[in-house]
């Protein structure tokens, strides 16, 4: 995989996430602040409230596509690389998955001892 292109998608993600959460702020600050002041407000400036909250939602939207749009490269680009991988290294990743499934295995069932054993104690 080529981590140069995975660091520069992850730097990419993480600046359209800030970016994001920046816009998402803003919104509920707008929100807060149109709240607080309706009483003040004139029914003319009211009704353009709906306009300028639905254009700044739509900020919001857009940026939640690119980050996903993002999300997706940089998922295809991990999957084709494990792909390769897996490709020119068959033997290789097959020991590795082996040896991940004797891992987990001993994880959920190690020191326990067989589960037949297990039950023959337990009933006498």
């Amino acid at each position: 995989m080529n981590t140069k292109s995975g660091m520069q998608g992850a730097n990419l993600l993480s600046a359209g996430t800030d970016k994001l959460l920046a816009d998402l702020s803003m919104v509920a600050d707008d929100a807060r602040a149109i709240a607080s002041s309706a009483s003040e407000l004139s029914a003319q400036r009211i009704a353009t409230v709906p306009i300028y909250l639905e254009r700044r939602l739509g900020i919001v939207q857009d940026r939640l596509y690119q980050i996903g749009k993002a999300i997706e490269a940089q998922s295809k680009q991990v999957t084709k690389a494990t792909d390769d991988y897996v490709y020119a290294n068959p033997w290789k990743s097959m020991g590795l998955i082996s040896i991940a499934g004797i891992a987990v295995g001993y994880l959920l069932f190690g020191g326990r001892g067989s589960v037949k054993s297990a039950n023959r104690t337990e009933a006498t």
